[in-house]
C-alpha cells in the first residue's frame, strides 16, 4: 500500500476510521491490516501541530456526537431540563431513561470518546519518539494531548461507571482490557491535568481559545476534584482561574456565548461549513412559526427567579396553535457560514460556583455566598442575606447551578448523579425510572466483542 503523509489509523475500541498525521500501519496475521497500526515519530512541527489540530476538528466534525452537542441534548433529555416535540426513538430512550445496549446513540457517545482517546494516545507515542522536535515543542503538545484525553475520560466515567483505560495504540491489548474501577480512571485525569497544567503556557497556542491553556487545564482540574470530593483542591484551581485577571464575567448575557466572549476559557471551533455550534443548529427552530424540536420542562421554566436575566437572554419561546413551546437559545445562530459562535466547553461563571461549592463543604460560608452572588448579580438578581445556614446556602448554590447551566454540556445530569438526587427529582417525572438509569450501558457490540467487559446492572 503506498504511504502518504496522513494515514488512515483505526480506534480499537470504536473501530471508527480517523485521519491522525504521522502513522504508519503494517501487516499482522493475526488482524486485517487496516485494523492495527504502529506509531511513527513526527517528522517536523508543522505534521505534529496538524495532528492535535486534527484533533480538535474530529471533535467538531459531526453535530450531537460526544464532543459537540450530544451532552448539552442528551444530558438535558436524560435530566429534568428537555423533552422533544416529536418522535426520535433513540432520543426518546434517553428522555423516559430507558436506554438499551443497542442504543446507537448511546453507543456513538462510547465510540466517539475512545476514538479521541485513541488519537490522543497515538499523538503521545509520535511525540515521544521524535528526535527532531524542540523539548519545549513537545511539552506543549504532550499537555495538551494529556489535556484532552483527561476531558474525554470524565465523560466516559460520568456516563457509564467503570470503563476500560486505555493509554496506548496497540490494538491487541486495548481490545481485551476489562472495566477500570471509577477511581484509576479520575487517578489517571487528575495525572493528565496536573501534566498539562505544568505543560501548557498561560498564552493561548491559537487566539481563538481552540487549543487549551495552563488555566484551561486548572478549570478542569477544578471540576475534577471537586466530583471527586478534594473540596481544598478544587478551590485552589477554580481560584487561580479566578484571579489570573485573563477572564471576566460578561456583563451583557446576551453575549456570554459569543466567540469573543471574555468569560470563555477553552472552546473548540465548528468546522460545519454551513452552521456554527450544535447546540445552535438543534436548538434554534428554523422560523418563529414552528415548533422546536427541543423545548425546556416546565419546572426549569418555573425555577428562573422574576428578573433573572439569564431568561430573557438564554430562553426564546415560539408561540404555536396557542400553545408557547421555550426551547434554549444560549447560542443565536441556527445556520451560517460566518463563525460567529464557537462551543463554549469551559467558562468562568463555572469556576466561581465551583469554588463557592468547595467552600461550603469547608463550613466558609461567608465566601461561599459571596461568589454565589457574583452570578446572581450577573444575572440581574438580588444578593443572597449572609445569615443563611449551610443547608439554605447548598440550596440556594443548587439552583444557581440549575439556571446557570441548563442545557449546556450536561451540566444538570452530573450534578443530580453526584449529588445522589438523580431519583429524588426525576423519579416522580419519568414513570419508568430505575436507580440503575443514573449510569447508561456500555454498547452491545463492545460487550459482544470483549469477552472482559462486564455490563452496568439493569441492562
Amino acid at each position: 500500500m503506498k504511504m502518504t503523509r496522513y494515514m488512515r489509523v483505526l480506534v480499537p475500541v470504536a473501530a471508527v476510521l480517523m485521519l491522525v498525521p504521522g502513522c504508519k500501519k503494517f501487516v499482522s496475521d493475526a488482524l486485517p491490516e487496516d485494523q492495527v497500526v504502529t506509531v511513527t515519530a513526527f517528522a517536523d512541527e508543522e505534521t505534529a501541530t496538524s495532528a492535535i489540530n486534527g484533533l480538535y476538528s474530529q471533535m467538531t466534525a459531526s453535530n450531537l456526537v460526544f464532543a459537540n452537542g450530544a451532552y448539552s441534548v442528551l444530558g438535558g433529555l436524560a435530566a429534568d431540563e428537555l423533552y422533544r416535540t416529536s418522535s426520535n426513538t433513540d432520543q426518546d430512550a434517553f428522555a423516559s431513561n430507558t436506554l438499551s445496549a443497542s442504543n446507537l446513540t448511546c453507543g456513538n457517545l462510547w465510540n466517539r470518546g475512545y476514538a479521541f482517546i485513541y488519537h490522543t494516545n497515538a499523538i503521545l507515542e509520535a511525540v515521544a519518539q521524535s528526535a527532531v522536535l524542540t523539548a519545549g515543542f513537545k511539552k506543549q503538545l504532550t499537555a495538551e494531548a494529556r489535556f484532552c484525553r483527561a476531558f474525554c475520560y470524565l465523560y466516559l466515567v460520568n456516563s457509564y461507571g467503570d470503563v476500560p483505560l486505555i493509554t496506548g495504540t496497540d490494538y491487541r491489548t486495548n481490545s481485551l482490557l476489562p472495566r477500570a474501577n471509577k477511581e484509576s480512571i479520575y487517578a489517571l485525569i487528575k495525572e493528565d491535568l496536573l501534566a498539562a497544567r505544568e505543560g501548557l503556557p498561560v498564552a493561548y497556542a491559537a487566539g481563538n481559545k481552540v487549543r487549551p491553556n495552563r488555566y484551561a487545564a486548572s478549570a478542569l482540574l477544578s471540576r475534577v476534584l471537586l466530583y471527586t470530593g478534594d473540596a481544598a483542591g478544587a478551590e485552589l484551581y477554580a481560584s487561580e482561574v479566578i484571579g489570573a485577571g485573563s477572564y471576566l464575567l460578561v456583563t451583557n448575557t446576551d453575549n456570554v456565548f459569543v466567540s469573543g466572549s471574555a468569560e470563555t476559557i477553552w472552546q473548540l471551533y465548528p468546522v460545519s461549513s454551513s452552521s456554527n455550534t450544535a447546540e445552535g443548529a438543534s436548538f434554534i427552530p428554523s422560523s418563529t412559526t414552528v415548533r422546536p424540536v427541543f423545548v425546556l420542562q416546565p419546572g426549569l421554566i418555573s425555577a428562573f427567579e422574576a428578573g433573572d436575566k439569564r431568561k430573557v437572554s438564554w430562553v426564546k419561546t415560539n408561540t404555536v396553535s396557542g400553545q408557547p413551546y421555550p426551547y434554549p437559545a444560549k447560542y443565536k445562530v441556527r445556520s451560517s457560514t460566518t463563525k460567529t459562535e464557537f462551543n463554549i466547553v469551559l467558562r468562568l461563571a463555572e469556576q466561581y460556583l465551583i469554588r463557592a461549592e468547595a467552600r461550603l463543604q469547608q463550613d466558609r460560608l461567608a465566601e461561599a455566598v459571596a461568589d454565589i452572588n457574583v452570578i446572581r448579580q450577573r444575572a440581574g438578581l438580588t444578593a443572597l442575606p449572609v445569615n443563611l445556614t449551610a443547608v439554605q446556602y447548598s440550596d440556594a448554590l443548587r439552583q444557581e447551578r440549575r439556571v446557570e447551566f441548563f442545557a449546556e454540556w450536561g451540566h444538570r445530569w452530573f450534578d443530580l448523579k453526584r449529588s445522589g438526587m438523580s431519583g429524588t427529582v426525576l423519579a416522580p417525572l419519568k414513570p419508568a425510572w430505575q436507580a440503575t438509569a443514573v449510569l447508561f450501558p456500555l454498547p452491545l457490540a463492545e460487550i459482544n466483542r470483549n469477552p472482559f467487559l462486564i455490563q452496568n446492572p439493569g441492562y
